[in-house]
């Protein structure tokens, strides 16, 4: 866990969202980000980086069949995903409910994470070395 997360428990162990916090202590921190994005809307996808115009398109990139990039499509649609999707179809026994149901329940929502990171579609950002740098430069 997280030292924020260790921090916050101290605290107080009745924090909100308990069952979440248990779902998270599984998860990677760039995992918990996707599950955190993805239940709250603000996954990047096409769809959602056109709105607020950081990207092209709405568009699938990958596929290319014109669809739009959502949760939905990469989940249940998206033909670039289709292995990835035949091992996240396994852990959930087949049922490919809608992602936004299906992320509710921890198992079912690491397996969708698992697959979201599988896809290579949302990449973990790191510093750029460079930013670094400039904030706190080498010593001469």
């Amino acid at each position: 866990a997280s030292p924020r997360h260790r921090r916050i428990t101290e605290f107080d162990e009745s924090y909100p969202f308990k069952e979440f916090h248990k779902l998270t202590d599984t998860l990677s921190r760039h995992g918990t980000a996707i599950l955190v994005q993805a239940r709250t809307g603000h996954l990047p996808t096409n769809a959602y980086l056109h709105k607020w115009k950081l990207a092209d398109t709405y568009k699938c990139t990958r596929c290319r069949a014109g669809h739009k990039e959502t949760l939905n499509h990469i989940t249940r649609e998206c033909a670039a995903y289709t292995n990835e999707r035949h091992k996240l179809r396994k852990v959930l026994k087949g049922n490919m409910n809608s992602p936004k149901l299906t992320l509710g329940d921890p198992i079912k929502a690491a397996a969708i994470v698992e697959f979201l990171i599988q896809t290579g579609r949302f990449k973990k950002q790191s510093r750029s070395e460079n930013l670094r740098d400039k904030i706190d430069p080498a010593p001469d």
